[in-house]
Order: structure tokens, then sequence, then C-alpha cells
């Protein structure tokens, strides 16, 4: 809650380091109790206003430390973070090769992405419910969704599946 009210980039990005630090060893325990839990990745949504050239470190770091496999851990970007950004590309390919998964969350907030998700490693695109709510109006606008999504090679994620909406 008080996220919002923070303006400071770099108290973000501690905040994000916390909180990926924190999500990673929880995953490491959730492996190292052996429960009988699915193999999902746990995913944690970045608060900083885009991603900066230390956070592959970081992230990897963590990662490592508490030696989660290849996509054990998602991050979540949202689209407004991506929008204007230059290095996002050479910084979320670093991560995806690093082994994290990465997933656009609110697509359809910032306007149109579709060129980086083109480009990108993106697993997950997690659609804003107000551009799905546009589409709703549309007989086609489910339909033109999962085309997007499909042409670009990503799953798209709303509360309630796509093909149930059509």
């Amino acid at each position: 809650e008080f996220l919002p009210d923070v303006l400071d980039r770099g108290l973000l990005e501690q905040v994000d380091d916390w909180t990926i630090g924190a999500a990673c060893r929880q995953a490491a325990q959730w492996r190292d109790a052996a429960l009988p839990l699915p193999q999902l990745p746990l995913s944690v949504q970045l608060a900083a206003p885009g991603v900066s050239d230390t956070l592959v470190a970081r992230v990897l770091g963590h990662v490592r430390a508490a030696k989660l496999g290849r996509g054990a851990l998602e991050l979540d970007i949202t689209e407004r973070q991506l929008a204007g950004q230059r290095d996002a590309d050479t910084i979320l390919r670093q991560l995806h090769e690093g082994g994290v998964a990465l997933a656009v969350d609110d697509f359809g907030s910032a306007g149109p992405i579709i060129g980086l998700l083109r480009t990108l490693p993106f697993a997950t695109v997690r659609i804003e419910r107000s551009f799905v709510q546009i589409a709703e109006e549309s007989n086609q606008g489910f339909s033109r969704t999962k085309s997007v999504t499909a042409s670009v090679g990503v799953k798209p994620s709303t509360s309630k599946p796509l093909d149930e909406r059509t």
C-alpha cells in the first residue's frame, strides 16, 4: 500500500531487491521441505519504475544463492515499466538467459508494446482488466486478443481463461 507514495527510484530498487531475495529464500524453503507442491514459478512484481542495469546482477545473485532452478522465479514487469525504455531488451534477455521467467503484467494499459513482445523472451502476458472489458464490447475482441498473443508466441493470462469468455 505504501509503494505508490515512494518516489525515490533507489528506494524502490531496494524494495525490489529485498522482495526478490525473500521470494527466492521462500521458494528454496518450500523446495527443501519436499512438500508435495507443483513446480510453479514464484512471481514477483517489480516496484521500480523501470528495469535498471543493476537488476540482472541483483536478481541472479538471489537465484544462485537460493540454488533455484530455471523458471523457479518469474518477474512480473508492467507494460508501463517497459514503455520507452531503450535498454530493457538487453536486461531482459540477460535475466531470461540466467533462468528467470518473464511476464508482462497489465498488458493494454500503456499503449502497444507488441514490438517488444515479438523480440523479448516473455513467457506470459497478463492482460489488463480494462483492456479485456473493452474487448468484451466487441464480438471479435477476445479472438483478436488471442491472435495478438499467439502471433508473438506468448500465452495470455486473465482472471478467467479467454476460451471461457468467447
